[in-house]
């Protein structure tokens, strides 16, 4: 429930950075800003950038792992109606905002970090690529399950979302057309 009562931050992360959806902090305070610094002094006395907050996207996907494993493990479908659905759609509303269509015809996720850490600013990471399409068809699949199984309430969810269905056709392209790592040039992932 805590990234359910810091899904308004996570939506102003995601809005400041330009994107739609929601995107968590990296390292977050109880409303759920990023409280990662942009920068440190390092024991050189020199001003390190710390990419991290901005670059560690894959946490939105992992988060949104956490709320489908949890929901299947426990069954617990008044979780799954009143956050775990709401955090589903909006990380899956992001992920879709994130990666871009370009003239190769696929949708990229450029400028990441993946979970090693250690590579900054990767063009389509293996992991970052493989969970933002997992959570694409995650957040389709809570909407196609809240539409059968709990109309009203998806009814009121989508409408207090503003979500569509040209909004959820365009998601499935971009995880059907998402660069995946056999396409990928970029090697240091």
């Amino acid at each position: 429930m805590y990234r359910f009562h810091t899904l308004a931050g996570a939506r102003a992360k995601a809005a400041g950075m330009g994107w739609r959806g929601a995107l968590y902090a990296w390292e977050s305070a109880g409303k759920g800003g990023e409280m990662t610094p942009e920068q440190v002094i390092g024991p050189d006395r020199k001003v390190v950038a710390v990419l991290c907050g901005r670059q560690e996207q894959h946490i939105s996907a992992d988060v949104a792992y956490a709320v489908w494993q949890y929901w299947h493990a426990t069954g617990d479908d008044d979780f799954l109606l009143e956050a775990g659905a709401e955090i589903l759609l909006e990380t899956g509303r992001f992920w879709a905002s994130r990666a871009r269509l370009e003239a190769d015809g696929h949708c990229h996720i450029r400028g990441v970090i993946g979970p090693d850490e250690y590579h900054e600013d990767i063009d389509d990471n293996a992991y970052t690529n493989v969970m933002a399409r997992w959570n694409i068809r995650r957040a389709l699949d809570a909407a196609a399950l809240l539409r059968e199984r709990w109309p009203a309430r998806w009814t009121v969810l989508a409408s207090r979302l503003g979500l569509g269905d040209t909004e959820l056709e365009q998601w499935l392209n971009v995880a059907e057309t998402m660069k995946n790592r056999a396409q990928s040039k970029n090697r240091d992932v």
